[in-house]
């Protein structure tokens, strides 16, 4: 079995360690990123399009695949309803958008996912055989010797949009715990995103500009160089849907690289941390004491062991031999 792997280009750190698993199948043929289009019906019947993320590019491949009766996979990461309602989209489009991935879905001939609470929702509208393939850490990152890092940096990173309104993007609470603890941690977010602006906004409001680093997205290399001298690093993700059904890539890379992960009782991290890791508070004070108290009570002694144990069932090479066992085994 050979793929043709075909992805929007958006969200280049979670895209880039996607198509670094895909590869490490063995079955890979092709990458085609969203402005590099070509028209299915240009590859051989044997090249099978498997499509990451249903969005508004790859449902156009959907649809080339259906007039040339060809299958395709779906790698499902997001409940694309949930993450509209979220963004403050109308109830019809967010609607339109959970409509749109059932189709997707439903007509796939396997589907792949990338949480494991996302595994037996799908599966009650996937006519394929439904797959968990978790986000994952490279092998070298976890077989390598890696120092805890230093306690009193705490640290994120991800994709950030500007918010709607205010300051309040993602990566916040890092700001807000920095801001609590007054003089005694330093901040450091990597935000790739228009973001960004607000978050240093926010930073100079609470008057901690000077403790909280504010940069801009970085490639993986760059990126693990931020992130090794922190001790903690921050997951906050939704209590819905949305938060549920994900890996949330910073949590294998974060294990990896042996920090200490805080993260929102919701999606793996709930079956991966330990339980004072988790945060379950509602509201954003109760939010940043809860994570305050963890880091003031600092990470467990032998942590870099147990961070690399927590992280083993995301170890790349793992993760690819069995989605290329489940894609050469589902008869697609």
């Amino acid at each position: 079995m050979r793929i043709a792997v075909f992805h929007a280009n958006k969200q280049p750190y979670a895209m880039n360690e996607r198509i670094q698993l895909l590869e490490a199948t063995g079955l890979v043929e092709e990458v085609i990123a969203g402005s590099e289009r070509q028209p299915t019906r240009l590859m051989p019947r044997g090249i099978i399009p498997y499509l990451v993320d249903v969005n508004s590019w790859t449902v156009q491949i959907v649809l080339e695949c259906l007039r040339t009766r060809r299958p395709w996979v779906i790698d499902s990461g997001d409940d694309p309803a949930t993450l509209a309602r979220n963004r403050g989209s109308a109830h019809w489009r967010s609607t339109a958008y959970g409509l749109i991935n059932r189709f997707v879905v439903g007509g796939a001939a396997a589907v792949i996912c990338r949480g494991q609470f996302h595994q037996p929702i799908l599966s009650r509208f996937a006519h394929g055989p439904v797959h968990y393939a978790p986000d994952t850490v490279a092998d070298e990152i976890l077989d390598r010797d890696i120092l805890v890092g230093d306690s009193q940096i705490i640290s994120t990173f991800g994709s950030v949009p500007m918010p709607r309104t205010g300051d309040r993007a993602y990566g916040w609470e890092v700001i807000d715990v920095v801001a609590l603890y007054g003089k005694g941690i330093t901040g450091v977010i990597v935000a790739n995103g228009p973001g960004q602006s607000a978050l240093e906004t926010r930073a100079k409001r609470l008057g901690v500009a000077s403790q909280v680093h504010v940069l801009g997205g970085r490639e993986m290399v760059e990126l693990i160089k931020v992130l090794l001298p922190t001790g903690f690093v921050t997951s906050i993700q939704s209590n819905d849907l949305a938060g549920w059904v994900r890996t949330t890539g910073k949590l294998p890379l974060s294990l990896g690289l042996r920090k200490y992960v805080v993260a929102s009782a919701v999606g793996d991290a709930v079956t991966v941390l330990p339980h004072e890791a988790l945060v379950r508070a509602k509201g954003d004070d109760d939010m940043v004491s809860e994570i305050a108290t963890v880091v003031g009570r600092g990470g467990p002694q032998q942590w870099g062991i147990d961070a690399v144990r927590r992280a083993e069932p995301f170890r790349r090479s793992l993760v690819a031999k069995g989605l290329a066992s489940f894609l050469e085994g589902s008869g697609v």
